[in-house]
């Protein structure tokens, strides 16, 4: 049978997509096959869905709607409680996968026409160190959600009215605070595109950013963390070089360089912030306007980061690997400004980026693998919640060792 260019674009787009995810599964294999609960995931998302039903969707939480954990608690209900972290980790490794379907369909090829450098990007997402929060975490997919809905933003969509995308912006738009740190981008875009764009995808968008930020105005005083921020100047680069500069492009073999880095904080965090800043000048739109997004979304947690409830906020931000959710989308918008740079004509920013580049994959070793999560015995608990009588109430453990939920069976 003839294949046609069309059916092995296919092809291959399946082939690119089945590998990456592969590449997710094999960092941490514990998900899928025991999979554990994370932190809100029982306590909050599953509880409070057995609890109150639908009415659930609506509840905020840190001061805005999650709708994406909620959607999935939601989903499990009518399933044996035992199934739960497997349907978790099902809509958790989605969501990771998405941004990924996003980039490599042809939605993005008049944007990024070299189909090489989507696959590139596409391998650093999957391969960043410094993220073992939001790999494979249903708590903290909103993270992944957040790129689904800048790509659907500035991605070329495949029909003028397409139902799915609209969907897919909602639950992405309604999970987390995002939408609102994506407003500007909306706006550019739909500027950009005023006379030939689809004007709904926009407005989507800003009405998800309008209704987020009306929960966190109502709700910002009551939600987040009383603690000081510990705000310095120092704190300000360490944060910044160990877990983004540093930390995002070697992951743990920044913890060997500790004692390099010692009185050179300030030399590695003006290093990285001139070569960022080219790479901003010197990238497409599309990376202008991702940089744009990453640094409203550093900004915020630095602003109103939930590290601690007791202790100040900057100190532990600045160790690596405490709270890596906040730093995912800036190291991605670091590794993909080195990509923009290796592809530069000039010939010294184009070294520099590829060696930035090569630096990363020859620490993945260092970093591929994350920990399991422990196992809590939640599949014995669950097994005695299936057979016991009514109103019979059960504690569950899961991860963190620490975290706990009890539920009363109906």
């Amino acid at each position: 049978m003839k294949i046609t260019a069309r059916n092995q674009e296919i092809r291959n787009y399946i082939i690119y997509l089945s590998m990456l995810s592969l590449v997710v599964i094999l960092r941490r294999p514990d998900a899928i096959l025991h999979p554990e609960l994370w932190a809100e995931d029982g306590v909050l998302w599953y509880t409070q869905a057995y609890n109150s039903g639908f009415l659930s969707l609506f509840m905020p939480e840190n001061g805005y709607l999650q709708t994406i954990s909620r959607i999935a608690a939601l989903v499990a209900q009518p399933f044996p409680i035992y199934y739960v972290p497997y349907l978790f980790a099902f809509f958790a490794f989605c969501a990771q996968m998405i941004p990924v379907a996003l980039l490599l369909s042809r939605r993005f090829d008049s944007i990024i026409p070299d189909k090489k450098i989507r696959i590139i990007i596409s391998i650093i997402y999957v391969l960043m160190p410094n993220s073992y929060e939001v790999n494979m975490n249903l708590t903290n997919a909103q993270w992944h959600l957040a790129l689904v809905l800048f790509l659907l933003l500035v991605g070329n969509a495949q029909k003028r009215y397409n139902i799915s995308d609209y969907m897919l912006m909602v639950v992405a738009g309604l999970s987390g605070p995002f939408s609102v740190l994506l407003s500007p981008v909306a706006m550019i875009e739909w500027y950009r595109n005023k006379f030939s764009g689809d004007y709904l995808r926009y407005a989507i968008a800003l009405a998800c950013a309008a209704v987020q930020a009306v929960f966190i105005v109502a709700s910002m005083m009551q939600t987040r963390s009383t603690e000081s921020l510990g705000a310095s100047m120092d704190n300000f680069v360490h944060i910044i070089v160990n877990n983004i500069f540093v930390g995002g492009l070697l992951g743990n073999v920044e913890n060997l360089l500790q004692k390099a880095l010692v009185g050179n904080y300030y030399a590695v965090f003006a290093f990285f912030s001139i070569i960022l800043v080219l790479a901003f000048f010197r990238g497409p739109l599309a990376y202008k306007e991702f940089s744009l997004f990453s640094l409203c979304v550093i900004l915020s947690a630095l602003i109103s980061p939930m590290i601690s409830l007791t202790e100040p906020q900057w100190p532990l931000m600045a160790i690596f690997g405490i709270g890596d959710r906040y730093y995912v989308i800036p190291i991605i918008s670091m590794l993909v400004g080195f990509v923009v740079l290796s592809a530069d004509r000039n010939i010294i920013l184009k070294s520099i980026g590829r060696f930035l580049l090569v630096s990363m994959l020859c620490a993945v070793p260092f970093n591929f693998s994350y920990p399991d999560y422990v196992r809590t015995g939640f599949y014995k608990e669950a097994m005695y919640f299936a057979g016991a009588p009514r109103g019979t109430v059960v504690k569950f453990d899961e991860n963190p060792i620490g975290w706990n939920f009890s539920l009363t069976k109906k």
